[in-house]
């Protein structure tokens, strides 16, 4: 088993609760009183309760080999991709972050949470620091409209999962900075990168037979939780033209946000949403079965994408792009797109958080008048 070293120096966690605040900040929604009053409404449990759900801190893991004794070939992961030549891509099982929620790690000297709501279905990866301050996550008792509230344990600070900003504490208002993750299967992960390695089931506290099942279910399972239209608790915005729990991928971008509907993408490939005053490309990588955001403008042109024989092209410039967002020939070549800090998410969580959303099916959907 390969360890991954997460002890931090951190100051004194201090009490915190959810407090207005109005920023105005990059890739985020605005927050305003209203919205956290209304938050206030949405929300249940403890403010007080502290890692309850507990957070993998210490996490190990172990070869393909390995993990192919307890793993489905089908089975649905979370996968970093190495950021750098030489780096393991690491993968994390649904299954065992169903239980956890957070797992807190350094690699290669750089801190990350990486974090996922079962109830919500939304998964992100947060930089483990803020203007210079080093922190990992935890779990508090608290849920708005059924999405954890996380605390940073430098701060206190109270973070929403799905936002990744502080509704309240010493750093209200800010913005954590995101680290790209995929949501795929274990045997399109492994294909792809052999020598990849495996979140370990942790040993402690929780027995390893529990981590064979999993409450929530996944998608893949047509009784489960993430496929039927039940929720826990009323959402603070709900748009019943499209299935609840849908899985999508979101993004913000300037003043727009918007949802792509991940089966929709399944048969169109490559795509060009005009939404607001952005052009967002949703591009399809076959090889992963994986849907990656990015900004459609570059250098002031915006590009228009479809997919043809295989292939990801522009009709502005007939360039061939990657899944990855590099021209790979053509006019273009070896321009890289802008990518968007991305949310995996059920369609009625990322509504409740983004009520002016817009939704792509294989159309684009606005809200419905309020």
């Amino acid at each position: 088993m390969k360890k991954f070293r997460t002890s931090l120096t951190l100051s004194t966690v201090l009490a915190a609760s959810l407090l207005c605040v109005s920023p105005t900040v990059s890739h985020a929604i605005n927050l305003t009183d209203s919205h956290l009053r209304t938050y206030q409404k949405f929300t249940v449990g403890s403010a007080t309760e502290r890692d309850a759900v507990r957070p993998i801190d210490r996490p190990a893991f172990v070869s393909a080999e390995d993990a192919a004794l307890f793993l489905e070939s089908d089975e649905q992961v979370f996968l970093e991709e190495p950021a750098v030549t030489g780096r393991e891509a690491l993968v994390y099982p649904l299954r065992v972050l169903a239980r956890h929620e957070v797992v807190n790690l350094e690699q290669d000297g750089v801190l990350r949470s990486l974090t996922f709501c079962p109830l919500t279905g939304s998964l992100a990866c947060f930089v483990g620091e803020l203007d210079g301050t080093p922190f990992s996550l935890g779990t508090t008792g608290m849920l708005v409209s059924s999405n954890r509230v996380l605390y940073d344990r430098a701060t206190g600070s109270k973070w929403s999962q799905i936002l990744g900003q502080a509704l309240g504490g010493q750093l209200k208002g800010k913005t954590l900075r995101r680290s790209p993750v995929i949501w795929t299967t274990w045997d399109k992960a492994r294909a792809a990168y052999p020598n990849l390695r495996v979140l370990a089931r942790p040993r402690s506290g929780t027995a390893p037979s529990k981590y064979g099942h999993n409450p929530y279910g996944e998608y893949k399972d047509l009784q489960s939780y993430f496929r039927n239209n039940a929720l826990f608790f009323p959402p603070m915005h709900i748009d019943e033209r499209f299935p609840l729990k849908e899985h999508i991928i979101g993004a913000t971008d300037a003043d727009a946000a918007l949802a792509v509907s991940y089966s929709a993408l399944l048969k169109q490939k490559a795509i060009s949403i005009d939404v607001g005053l952005s052009t967002i490309a949703a591009l399809y990588d076959s090889r992963l079965g994986a849907v990656r955001l990015f900004s459609a403008v570059l250098e002031g042109q915006t590009l228009h994408f479809t997919a043809s024989n295989g292939r990801i092209i522009d009709r502005e410039t007939h360039s061939v792009w990657d899944p990855y967002g590099k021209a790979i020939s053509g006019p273009l070549h070896s321009s890289q797109l802008r990518r968007l800090p991305e949310t995996h998410s059920m369609w009625f969580a990322w509504k409740a958080f983004h009520p002016f959303t817009a939704y792509w099916n294989g159309k684009l959907h606005f809200p419905l008048p309020q």
